[in-house]
């Protein structure tokens, strides 16, 4: 039997919430997603952003600063 923890943070963010949370603008999100940086998952027709690929991100942003 699967035993289902809490889970504090999602593991994935609707547009808005990306935006929220990255401090980065929607057009942003789209040009990144466009240019292959950022991976989006359609899911019953909403558009995610994975909470991993969002971290990756930030992550390798800061690492060529």
């Amino acid at each position: 039997m699967l035993k289902m923890e809490p889970v504090d943070q999602p593991i994935a963010y609707r547009i808005p919430d990306a935006v929220r949370v990255s401090g980065l603008s929607r057009s942003t999100i789209y040009e990144l997603a466009a240019a292959g940086r950022l991976k989006l998952s359609k899911v019953g027709g909403r558009t995610l952003v994975p909470r991993d690929q969002l971290e990756q991100l930030i992550a390798d942003g800061m690492r060529a600063a």
